[in-house]
């Protein structure tokens, strides 16, 4: 399987051409939440580094979920400036975990 890389200069131009964002990225396995980023704040090219809290380990032995089928979701989070708290989506990458571990 492939897998595609957004270019952040792509969501600059598309999504955040008024503001600069503040992305954090909430990570799930299957429907559980497993991990969340802290945000990078004020920036439209955000890095995520072991620096800024990014690094988490993913148990993918058959025990550690219910299904057979394990779908890995990173779901690219921005603060809502008009909604102190909230986070909306804008982006989402699926990866089937089965596929990579073939």
């Amino acid at each position: 399987s492939s897998l595609t890389n957004v270019s952040s200069s792509v969501l600059q131009n598309t999504l955040f051409s008024k503001r600069q964002a503040s992305a954090s990225i909430k990570v799930l396995l299957n429907q559980d939440k497993i991990h969340k980023t802290d945000a990078v704040t004020m920036t439209n090219q955000p890095i995520w580094t072991v620096e800024n809290g990014s690094l988490f380990l993913v148990d993918l032995s058959s025990s550690s979920s219910n299904t057979s089928r394990k779908m890995l979701t990173f779901e690219v989070r921005d603060r809502d400036p008009l909604l102190p708290g909230k986070t909306e989506c804008i982006g989402t990458v699926r990866i089937d975990v089965n596929q990579i571990l073939d």
